[in-house]
């Protein structure tokens, strides 16, 4: 048996110096495997192409024992403790890390998704393209609302988070055939939630507004608004009230059909209030207010539309010339003041 503890074996040295072989001690020189890098750029490329679905089974894995652990403490005895409550006594039950680790984690994904969602109304697109059958429409000054105030839209995210997690435990987390199951081609669980907070939208929604119109009705019977007699107390601060009638202008029609926010500032700047005090009344930015007012004053300064085919009457004033002044003339706006609310 050759000894390899010499400094140059037989064997090797035979090797070495036939030149149809390639040394592999040789550290300039390469060795040829065609096979073996076909095998090394194949396996590499499958690897590249499967890093995403790996990622997605290892944490659908992950979610799925999350899951588990959940179901199982539910199962155990849980402790009980009594917190006062404004009052009353509420007994609170203590659900297990597991459960407790799940629902923070989805409050936390959850509500910054809501909240842009109801910035851009694709929570309502969401539930007409996967429940077309609910029927859902939401009002457009509502929309508006959401649009510009994140107190409003924070609100809303929140009651919807509150209701989702409800029904998330009894489809996903409660065994039964809406169960969440850990496939690759289902929904992730966080996509799951999010699903679950679009069924229970349109009932957070109807709530949010009904609460919402409430609060207007407060702020307007806390300032003692007529909206009968605010034509006048606003016609003052129209640049030319004389032309009012020149371009047939209905202003108190115009007030009452103007959106519940719109209708309010009105009154609200008929009480001599500022923009910035408006808009702190009512939960919304000063660009916000300033926003309707500048709507409001488009359509003063707009001719009545025809009626049975009849032409329009067309005014040959400037806009600059009609409507109301800007918002910043009717009162002052101190610096001090001007930030926004929301």
């Amino acid at each position: 048996m050759p000894s390899y503890d010499s400094a140059e074996p037989k064997g090797r040295a035979d090797l070495s110096d036939s030149p149809a072989e390639v040394s592999l001690f040789d550290a300039n020189t390469r060795a040829v495997d065609t096979i073996g890098d076909l095998l090394e750029q194949v396996s590499g490329d499958v690897e590249r192409e499967s890093t995403p679905e790996r990622e997605r089974a290892e944490s659908r894995l992950a979610d799925h024992r999350l899951i588990e652990q959940v179901r199982y403490e539910m199962t155990q005895e849980r402790p009980q403790r009594v917190v006062d409550v404004d009052g009353q006594d509420v007994v609170v039950t203590w659900e297990g890390f597991a459960y407790h680790q799940l629902f923070d984690d989805l409050w936390l994904y959850a509500l910054p998704v809501v909240k842009a969602f109801l910035k851009k109304n694709h929570m309502g697109r969401l539930l007409q393209r996967y429940v077309p059958e609910r029927g859902f429409t939401m009002r457009a000054e509502d929309m508006v609302v959401l649009a510009h105030s994140s107190d409003e839209r924070t609100e809303l995210a929140l009651d919807i988070i509150a209701k989702a997690i409800e029904v998330f435990r009894k489809k996903a987390i409660t065994p039964g055939k809406h169960e969440w199951k850990p496939s690759l081609r289902g929904a992730s669980l966080r996509t799951y939630f999010i699903g679950a907070c679009a069924l229970v939208y349109p009932r957070a929604y109807e709530k949010w507004s009904k609460t919402r119109k409430g609060k207007l009705d407060l702020v307007a019977s806390h300032y003692d608004i007529n909206f009968e007699s605010i034509g006048g107390v606003i016609a003052r601060d129209l640049a030319d009230p004389a032309a009012v009638a020149g371009i047939r202008v209905d202003l108190k029609r115009l007030i009452n059909v103007a959106t519940p926010t719109t209708k309010l500032i009105l009154g609200l700047l008929a009480q001599d209030l500022t923009q910035v005090q408006i808009a702190d009344e009512l939960g919304l930015s000063v660009k916000a207010v300033n926003s309707r007012l500048a709507h409001f004053r488009k359509r003063v300064a707009e001719p009545i539309r025809p009626e049975h085919g009849r032409t329009p009457v067309r005014s040959t004033r400037t806009p600059r010339s009609s409507g109301l002044r800007a918002s910043s003339q009717l009162h002052p706006i101190h610096p001090s003041n001007s930030q926004d609310a929301a």
